[in-house]
């Protein structure tokens, strides 16, 4: 059949009916709903996926009832419904001939030697370029299938530079190569196959004014140097007889000056800045029955309780409580004092006692802009203040931190690299560490690096750099496991050392530990990170990570539903919902435990070992299908993964390894082989 509907999504967001002009559709969940179906043509998509990815976890009926919405505004919009959209009563997906698409479309020539030129035509800008949802799950594909397009676009400069050098058209793959400097002015491998083309045809010159270029973007940008095979191909160009060039910007009386004497005289150092985080103010609570900022008990007790939580959590620089209400009792409001503080954040809030009821409401603001970055109300019975004030602090600072983590860390990614400040840098390598692939853990631990150089004193980037060096060990299996093992203690000490009372530095050696099978160390280093701060999501996470293999089953499933409570929208709530299926698998509940490992697999980030144990966990419960469909999944990413990576990987005593062997074997999932790298 003819397309239907034809989209843009290169550059933009654009969508028209065949032969009817263009559509304008009623919401952006609409548009993106209808962007990720192109991106997967004929491929059914889980209701729950769906509902994950654009309403977060706000509860399933009511995200099902707004997916179903925006669904039906889909099909009065793009008309043909029953032709375009195939809605069935789990899945929804776009019909793939009905649909053409520019990424479908690009993404097709870039695999073809032939249509390399016509991909590079179609690639009119980053994949919906200027489009924001805020919503995690979304933003998070968002920006990984724009970096995946992104890498597309370049990957076809070089292979079209490549035949068009093959083909000996000289001139025109150095002009393709210089296409795709402008396209990442930051990518070395297109400096160094043009430098070396340059010099092949004797433009020994141009070859070292491109290094020069490529030096000085990699050290205002990403604060390094150029990669040593790029700087010997520029030794190459110098030692070629050649003319003499004048280096911008540089000249020397009577003659030229000589371009390796001009570069060794640039000044190398890097430029440092002093320690920065982000900073609130959580001005008293107000008492609307009473009428008087922070009287009462509960208002007063609430403040006091937030200040204390966030400023153990040491991932903000929080106002003390003398100065704030101090402020208050002046009648200074909660803007102008985030104003006089010179803060980036601003924290008020009101309460009411209604028939036995109180009610909570509460609202972030940044500072600089005015703009409430979250709110929301909360209401709990009044019969016990002591647990209320608990449980309703909790909640308020979970919510704090991860909001200001977010916009802190989407405000850091849009910046070039070379103007971020250590606090910048360490939240471009949160964003790059949770993606949960080789080139993004690498790209993590740039980012940390540059932190630790700007400031040596923060101790969550020798803590982001543990994590990756556990994440190779780990996940990856890259490098020598044994070595990377030490990596991620070497840094985990490095962050206690920068800052014993960081929970985060406490959480990098737990982990650290656990890799080196000092389980009860780990415990004990992730139950230091918990009493430092009670609301640190990721120490009850990780809690739970080590009892669900090796320790107390039925406490692996509490922290894990602790760390959930605590951050419901956490990049780690794929692991622990796994955590919780491993959990429940050990504790013979093979129903609960398969349910819960398609639950996690649904989450963004989810990665191989989660597609694993909900594989173990449905041959657990007799579900061979279902197990075996996952199992393939697998195998189509990773061929060579095995029942002995995921036994390996993990800490399982005999029983229960036995248990998963069994159960595989039984339901023919994996493949056993001979390990060939250190267990």
């Amino acid at each position: 059949m003819a397309a239907l509907v034809q989209l843009t999504l290169l550059g933009g967001f654009g969508v028209r009916r065949t032969n009817r002009g263009d559509v304008r559709l009623p919401t952006r969940k609409a548009e993106a709903l209808l962007a990720y179906l192109a991106c997967h043509p004929g491929e059914k998509q889980p209701r729950d996926r769906l509902t994950a990815l654009l309403w977060g976890d706000r509860g399933d009926k009511q995200a099902r009832h707004s997916l179903s919405q925006t669904l039906l505004s889909l099909r009065q919009e793009l008309g043909e419904a029953n032709s375009l959209l195939l809605i069935e009563r789990e899945t929804v997906a776009l019909r793939a001939d009905a649909v053409e698409c520019d990424v479908l479309e690009f993404r097709r020539s870039a695999a073809v030697a032939g249509e390399l030129r016509a991909a590079l035509d179609l690639y009119r800008g980053p994949f919906l370029d200027g489009f924001s949802l805020r919503e995690p799950g979304f933003e998070d594909w968002l920006i990984e299938e724009r970096n995946r397009l992104q890498g597309m676009a370049f990957s076809a400069f070089l292979a079209l530079a490549d035949a068009q050098t093959a083909a000996g058209d000289w001139n025109a793959a150095m002009s393709t190569l210089n296409s795709a400097i402008r396209f990442d002015p930051l990518a070395e491998e297109a400096y160094r196959r043009l430098m070396t083309l340059q010099i092949e045809q004797g433009l020994c010159n141009d070859a070292i004014r491109n290094y020069r270029a490529l030096a000085d973007a990699l050290r205002r940008e990403l604060k390094t140097q150029p990669d040593p095979s790029t700087t010997a191909i520029y030794q190459r160009a110098t030692a070629r007889p050649q003319q003499s060039i004048q280096p911008q910007g540089l000249s020397e009386p009577g003659g030229e000056i000589d371009i390796v004497a001009a570069e060794r005289a640039e000044p190398g150092q890097r430029e440092t800045t002093g320690p920065r985080r982000a900073s609130i103010a959580i001005m008293p609570f107000v008492d609307l029955e009473a009428g008087r900022e922070g009287k009462l008990p509960l208002a007063r007790g609430l403040s006091h309780d937030l200040i204390t939580r966030l400023a153990k959590l040491r991932s903000v620089f929080v106002i003390a409580q003398g100065t704030v209400f101090a402020l208050a009792e002046k009648g200074v409001s909660a803007e102008e004092a985030g104003r006089m503080l010179n803060v980036d954040y601003v924290a008020s809030g009101t309460l009411r006692n209604r028939d036995g009821h109180v009610s909570v409401s509460v609202e972030l603001v940044e500072t600089r802009c005015a703009r409430i970055i979250w709110a929301d109300t909360i209401e709990r019975k009044l019969s016990d203040s002591l647990s209320i004030e608990d449980a309703v602090a909790s909640e308020i600072v979970s919510s704090i931190a991860s909001e200001i983590e977010l916009t802190e860390r989407n405000r850091a990614i849009l910046k070039p690299p070379g103007s971020l400040d250590a606090w910048e840098a360490l939240h471009c390598g949160f964003w790059h560490m949770y993606r949960f692939n080789e080139a993004d853990n690498e790209r993590a631990k740039r980012f940390f690096k540059l932190a630790v150089r700007l400031d040596p004193t923060m101790a969550r980037a020798y803590a982001g750099l543990s994590f990756t060096h556990f994440q190779n060990a780990f996940l990856l299996r890259l490098g020598e496991r044994q070595q990377e093992i030490t990596r991620a203690y070497e840094m985990a000490s490095e962050a206690l050392s920068a800052d014993d009372r960081d929970p985060a530095a406490h959480w990098a050696m737990g982990r650290a530990l656990w890799l080196r099978g000092d389980h009860e160390r780990s415990l004990s280093e992730l139950g230091d990170a918990v009493d430092l701060s009670p609301n640190f999501a990721l120490a009850h996470y990780t809690l739970s990570f080590v009892h669900c293999q090796s320790g107390d089953a039925a406490a692996a499933i509490r922290y894990a539903d602790r760390s959930h409570d605590l951050s419901p929208y956490d990049p780690m709530t794929f692991a622990m919902l796994g955590a919780k299926a491993i959990a429940h698998a050990r504790l013979g509940h093979y129903a609960e435990a398969a349910d819960m490992g398609i639950k996690a697999t649904l989450r963004p980030n989810a990665h191989t070992h989660i597609l694993a144990i909900a594989a173990q966990c449905l041959a657990l419960a007799d579900r061979g299908d279902e197990a075996r469909a996952f199992s393939a999944r697998i195998q189509q990413g990773r061929p060579e993964y095995s029942m002995e990576d995921f036994l390996s990987s993990f800490h399982f005593p005999a029983k229960d390894a036995a248990t998963f062997q069994s159960a595989a074997k039984s339901a023919g999932i994996f493949q056993y082989r001979k390990l060939l790298r250190s267990a």
